[in-house]
């Protein structure tokens, strides 16, 4: 039995798994035109990202293939809310690849991209501490991704200084990188989940306001010049917002 209904731009769907019910809901999205992919988030539950000319049959058949792998995601997050935030089979972004969360009960204690798989090794599976852990390696592997970025795209005749500007992290829930007028950049941990063309529209955004502290015609000359295809990343960027602020940092 399955049933689905419109509702402000997105479907409910419901499959059948034995006897019980594995309700998801659907997004109807341009990119990647050809993929229907399943997500297991731990704010909004299981929903499926889809072409707009995919049809309810074949969704619900995508869903039905990995509907085993759907209901003990759910039944997890069901027993324990808290411990769903950390469950193994989460899907997280890095670089704007989607990598499945292994977590497990094992020492070292530490976190390791390891193929297709983060891994956080944790003694206990304290839901807390392997927040802590990813946060963490989340946050390291930012502020050395950001660093070689900056030293790649930095131009002196472009950016008004001579030397690669420092920057600091920090988490913002409306931006991704900040310049101040005194020229203290910052940026928002939560951009190393983005595509590697986003990262860098970032980081040349701010560049730029090191020398042009407004948006104005010079200022997207710069921005140009300094990454030609920077409209393409702004593109990626918006696209990617939703699914990275879904997940934390």
């Amino acid at each position: 039995m399955t049933e689905a209904v419109a509702a402000e731009g997105r479907e409910a769907m419901v499959i059948r798994y034995g006897h019980e019910r594995l309700e998801f809901e659907v997004r109807r999205t341009n990119h990647r035109p050809h993929t229907v992919r399943i997500h297991l988030d731990p704010t909004l539950g299981v929903w499926v990202s889809a072409p707009p000319h995919a049809e309810a049959k074949a969704i619900r058949a995508a869903v039905r293939r990995r509907a085993r792998w759907v209901y003990q995601y759910l039944e997890g997050r069901n027993r324990n809310p808290e411990q769903a935030r950390v469950i193994s089979g989460e899907q997280v972004l890095y670089l704007g690849r989607r990598y499945m969360l292994k977590v497990l009960d094992e020492q070292p204690v530490g976190v390791k991209l390891r193929g297709c798989r983060l891994e956080v090794r944790c003694p206990g599976r304290d839901p807390d501490r392997i927040q802590a852990l990813r946060s963490r390696w989340y946050r390291d592997h930012a502020s050395e991704y950001l660093q070689k970025r900056l030293v790649a795209l930095f131009n002196p005749d472009l950016h008004g200084r001579n030397d690669v500007p420092a920057f600091s992290l920090r988490k913002m829930r409306r931006q991704w990188g900040s310049c101040s007028p005194s020229g203290q950049i910052l940026f928002n941990p939560a951009l190393i989940r983005a595509p590697r063309e986003c990262v860098d529209y970032v980081v040349a955004h701010e560049l730029c306001h090191l020398s042009h502290h407004h948006h104005g015609n010079s200022f997207f000359d710069c921005l140009t010049r300094t990454l030609p295809d920077w409209e393409e990343g702004q593109s990626r960027l918006d696209l990617f917002t939703p699914l990275i602020l879904e997940q934390s940092v």
